[in-house]
């Protein structure tokens, strides 16, 4: 049976250094996260976080109310995975890099700076303490208890880091063609393009908040994202992934510069489309369905069937997946007033490459991401359809 987990990438608030509670609350504020979210609730058993500080807890709690909040805590509908440390592009050849601030004995932090590099309990008092201070103190208290004992840390060591992290996303790049020629386009001096020396000493990048690709570094630290999204993937029960869209392609390139055959390549991800589905999100945005409708609709009977059904789905099971999701909707009379979406799942097929590819030769152990799909880790891929990998407007 595949996931009844996401690790929903979409809800990552990318941070910096510069103070973190602007860039939360407009996060939170933001009723495109709301609406997504809510999305989201309707497909999978437990939305998987990722964050740094917990800044989103406070937003949360607003979208749901306090009440529904801590029953999607205590059933595991929400969960966190927190990374520790900054994705970071160094210069003087470090490169890809994770950047973590040690507070000096004599030095005074802010609140925010304190969440940001502190333990789980002691950064979620921090954000429930400033954003609401409407749950009375003890409850505060217990509610970060809840959040920290629930919350996936994510564990590997400084070599796994820079093998699986780093040097990957530069061999993912290399040996892209698109991305290749994308990453000499941005660079400033693309006759001698190094990707682990692009920013001189004293100079480092982390990427931005609206997830532009500028410039070459941008597009290293796009692909890293990727790359820690599979991680935290493995790490929070083989889960699958809310990535954004050509992340699917990246995927196959990974497996082709292993030498694998054309036809396993080309099987590796089958796309199931799920069209004109009920889409939810204007609805949530404008506040005309609140979301707590739409939690009600998600613990009910149909919701649970739903759910149940797309970890079992196939590509050909599609026009009854669609099915499916309108009745869900529908026992609460929602669907013939919304409008409707597409919803794009790349589907890894693992199982049917495992003997061939051993076959080959290739060694197993080469490669965190072949490791894993040949131990059986094939998540279905979400794709996001607000954001791609490769960019835009910058190229043109």
């Amino acid at each position: 049976m595949t996931a009844k987990n996401i690790v929903d990438g979409r809800l990552f608030v990318q941070l910096d250094l510069s103070p973190t509670y602007p860039i939360n609350q407009k996060f939170s504020e933001n009723a495109l996260n709301k609406s997504h979210f809510a999305s989201q609730l309707l497909l999978y058993d437990t939305v998987v976080i990722p964050t740094l500080d917990f800044g989103i807890v406070p937003g949360l709690v607003s979208w749901l109310g306090i009440d529904r909040f801590k029953a999607a805590i205590k059933s595991r509908s929400i969960q966190f995975i927190r990374r520790k440390g900054l994705l970071s592009y160094v210069g003087n050849g470090n490169g890809v890099s994770i950047v973590v601030i040690e507070r000096g004995n004599n030095q005074l932090w802010e609140w925010w700076q304190e969440a940001l590099f502190t333990d789980d309990y002691s950064a979620l008092e921090f954000q429930l303490g400033y954003f609401c201070q409407n749950i009375a103190h003890r409850q505060q208290r217990i509610l970060a208890r809840d959040i920290s004992l629930s919350t996936i840390p994510i564990s590997y060591e400084n070599s796994f880091f820079i093998e699986n992290i780093a040097k990957e996303s530069y061999r993912d790049i290399l040996n892209s063609s698109l991305l290749s020629q994308i990453a000499l386009y941005l660079s400033e001096e693309p006759s001698k393009l190094n990707l682990e020396w692009l920013l001189p000493p004293n100079k480092s990048k982390v990427l931005g908040n609206e997830r532009i690709i500028k410039d070459a570094v941008d597009l290293i630290l796009s692909v890293a994202e990727i790359n820690m999204q599979i991680l935290m993937g493995t790490q929070a029960n083989n889960a699958d992934l809310l990535v954004p869209q050509g992340t699917e392609f990246l995927l196959t390139e990974k497996l082709g510069r292993k030498d694998a055959t054309k036809p396993l390549v080309d099987n590796f991800i089958k796309l199931l489309e799920l069209r004109n589905i009920p889409d939810i999100r204007p609805a949530v945005e404008d506040n005309s369905i609140p979301l707590s409708k739409i939690w009600d609709i998600r613990e009910s009977k149909n919701g649970e069937e739903f759910r149940n059904w797309l970890r079992k789905v196939i590509p050909e099971d599609s026009r009854a997946l669609e099915r499916a999701y309108v009745e869900m909707l529908e026992k609460d009379t929602l669907a013939e007033s919304l409008p409707v979406r597409l919803l794009r799942f790349a589907i890894t097929t693992a199982s049917g490459f495992i003997d061939p590819l051993v076959g080959t030769g290739i060694s197993v152990l080469d490669s965190f991401f072949i490791d894993k799909w040949l131990k059986g880790y094939s998540p279905k891929l979400l794709l996001d359809d607000l954001r791609e990998l490769t960019i835009k407007e910058q190229a043109q």
